[in-house]
């Protein structure tokens, strides 16, 4: 007999580590929950869990820019291309490194991606839909770090990349070989921790860009250099007369946050033909927080151009600042643990917070300073789980004490009663399915209202010992609850 039975969402888990990334539409935000990939409609207010799974536990997850494919990578090195749409695995393949998986992102243009391995980053052509003997083409490998790379960045015209590293510094690399009179890989360095993020920010308004880039740069000491018409495509035509062409460099400013929260913005001089730094800037040094993580986000309205800088800190606090004058914005304290990941979405209106350990996920616009969404699933494992008689509801219990209320429709969670003290061992709901019961193993079974939220009856032995099963009549009148030791089953009127 078959059976058609097909995974809708995890339960009980929102995110466990890595990174959160938004759609291209800014509505979609994907979270990593062990070795699945969740989808949160912050519209809608659904999530689903997409159908397929990885062996190991995922570290890092990327988006092409037209929203059609998605790149994951786990712990044991598997690389997976899924269609987002039709929510398949198109390709897969497994890196030579396979445990310093630290950045994965997508150029501009969507034609390449650059993945990170120890001191060592690789840019690959992204494999399309149609079917492929070898899908994954490596382009380049490029790697002169003296230590792990954390982060690797696309500049907005997705000819250039830079990388920061725990050597404390940063490297600015091209995706082709060009001629040293045009471009030579530069080393920055200056910071006194190791370098979080790195990331370009142009000089000039989004919309004066081109829209399939196109450099026109003039090269000294041959005939002119050329490359592909893609997103990497470059010309080099030769000097006739006085005519000279500006080098793409000098339109982006370079920034770089290092742990111990100072942040450097690096420019471009085209004279010299060096990168020399122009402004330091330090954040919340009082506090003696680090820098967890962060994310930058540019866009255009006519002809000017905003930046906004959202920083997360091992305090649990965030900050939103306006670069380049590095204004804070906001300043909240969203969590007792560290923000490993912060993300902005297409328009920077929200901005989404990430904290692996307690399994904790917030969506904040900062505008209006309201929660777009803001959950958190068990920080441990689950041991009890259980619907509700109309099915509209499941609870679930865990080894971090919690009881967690899930809408069995939209996979949210809306309710968390945290009066046990110890790993919940069992759980039931009354016939009328206006309580729930839960056993724990503090020795206590304690009984839950769902019209107030509230623990409103505990239930205890006469001597003490860890309850492992839990029973209810239909009536909720009696209730059972078995024990580890002395082998004995307690049977108790709820009115008792």
């Amino acid at each position: 007999m078959r059976f058609g039975y097909r995974l809708s969402r995890l339960s009980g888990a929102v995110h466990s580590g890595g990174n959160v990334i938004f759609s291209p539409d800014g509505n979609t935000l994907y979270s990593l929950v062990g070795n699945r990939v969740a989808a949160f409609d912050l519209v809608a207010h659904t999530c689903f869990t997409l159908p397929y799974e990885h062996a190991h536990p995922i570290r890092r997850l990327a988006i092409s820019p037209d929203g059609r494919f998605l790149l994951t990578v786990d712990k044991g090195g598997y690389l997976f291309l899924v269609h987002l749409l039709r929510r398949i695995i198109l390709c897969r393949m497994r890196l030579k490194r396979t445990h310093k998986v630290r950045d994965l992102v997508f150029s501009p243009g969507g034609q390449y991606f650059a993945i990170t391995q120890e001191r060592q980053f690789q840019v690959w052509r992204t494999p399309g839909a149609a079917r492929e003997f070898a899908p994954f083409v490596l382009h380049r490998t490029y790697g002169s770090h003296s230590d792990d790379i954390l982060s690797v960045a696309w500049s907005p015209c997705g000819q250039f990349l830079t990388t920061a590293s725990k050597d404390l510094t940063v490297r600015v690399w091209s995706l082709h070989p060009l001629p040293p009179s045009i471009f030579v890989p530069t080393t920055l360095s200056g910071h006194r921790d190791r370098v979080v993020c790195a990331f370009f920010s142009t000089t000039v308004p989004a919309a004066a860009l081109p829209s399939e880039p196109l450099l026109a740069l003039a090269s000294e000491d041959g005939p002119p250099f050329s490359t592909p018409s893609d997103d990497s495509a470059m010309t080099f035509p030769s000097i006739n007369g006085e005519q000279q062409a500006r080098s793409p460099l000098s339109s982006l400013l370079l920034y770089s946050i290092a742990k111990d929260g100072f942040l450097y913005c690096w420019a471009y001089d085209e004279g010299t033909r060096a990168w020399s730094c122009q402004e330091r800037q330090a954040f919340q040094k009082a506090r003696r927080a680090t820098v967890a993580s962060a994310s930058f986000h540019s866009s255009s309205s006519g002809n000017s151009s905003t930046s906004l800088l959202v920083v997360g800190f091992s305090d649990g606090v965030f900050g939103l600042y306006e670069i380049p004058t590095c204004q804070v914005i906001h300043t909240l304290s969203v969590s007792h643990g560290g923000l490993g990941t912060v993300a902005l979405n297409k328009t920077g209106e929200w901005l989404a917070l990430g904290c692996g350990p307690l399994g904790q996920l917030l969506v904040w616009e900062w505008q209006s300073e309201t929660y777009v969404l803001k959950q958190q699933g068990h920080a441990d494992a689950v041991n009890a789980v259980a619907f509700s008689p109309d099915g509209q509801s499941l609870v679930t219990g865990g080894e971090d004490a919690k009881v967690k209320l899930w809408s069995a429709g939209s996979g949210f969670s809306y309710a968390t009663f945290t009066a046990h003290e110890a790993p919940i061992s069992a759980l039931a709901f009354l016939g009328s399915g206006q309580a729930i019961l839960s056993a724990s193993l503090d020795g206590t079974v304690r009984a839950h209202d769902l019209l107030r939220y509230r623990n409103f009856r505990t239930l205890t032995t006469p001597n003490p010992t860890q309850l492992l099963s839990l029973a209810v009549d239909p009536s909720g009148e009696v209730v059972c609850a078995g024990s580890n030791e002395p082998f004995e089953v307690r049977k108790r009127k709820a009115g008792t």
